[in-house]
């Protein structure tokens, strides 16, 4: 319906290799969210199977646990992505850092996307569970159109996000 949203990101994290998908929409009052990991259109391969060649993934897993009106739903989203992400070859436990409740902050997401340990041949991952909007007088240079991440401390524009990622040096982001 009119109400829905929906998202939807597509990582390669290597030629030929694995592919990782992540889809959340809000629907009818209900939020759901899927992630998948292929290997060439495949399918998802065992973590034991993960040959050490597979580039290394880093996670950043945020969400407003805190917020009065989705925050129950956000905290269980929040352990079935990270649960899911399981599935990821060769992504290890602590290579998934969770900012929730009152450590969301804008400034807090960009310092820990700082302190992250990236390689240049590693995949970075943000994966935001929370409110958000379009602010078309930010929308100049911006290929978001001026989105942002609405955070009750203070918002934070999508594109200055993307380019803190983008500034860590991994192959992707």
């Amino acid at each position: 319906g009119g109400g829905d949203l929906n998202a939807r990101i597509r990582i390669r994290l290597a030629p030929g290799m694995y592919n990782l998908v992540a889809s959340t929409y809000y629907r009818d009052g209900l939020g759901h969210y899927r992630i998948d990991v292929a290997q060439g259109g495949g399918q998802i391969p065992d973590r034991a199977q993960a040959d050490n060649r597979t580039p290394q993934v880093k996670v950043l897993l945020v969400g407003l646990t805190d917020d009065p009106a989705l925050g129950q739903m956000i905290e269980l989203s929040m352990t079935k992505v990270r649960g899911r992400l399981r599935g990821v070859p060769n992504l290890r436990d602590q290579d998934i850092t969770e900012l929730r409740g009152r450590q969301v902050t804008a400034a807090n997401i960009l310092r820990t996307v700082d302190r992250m340990n990236v390689r240049a041949d590693e995949t970075l991952l943000c994966y935001y569970l929370g409110h958000g909007a379009y602010d078309p007088g930010q929308a100049r240079d911006d290929r978001s159109g001026g989105h942002f991440l609405a955070i009750p401390d203070g918002d934070l524009m999508r594109k200055q996000l993307s380019d803190q990622l983008r500034g860590r040096g991994a192959r992707h982001h």
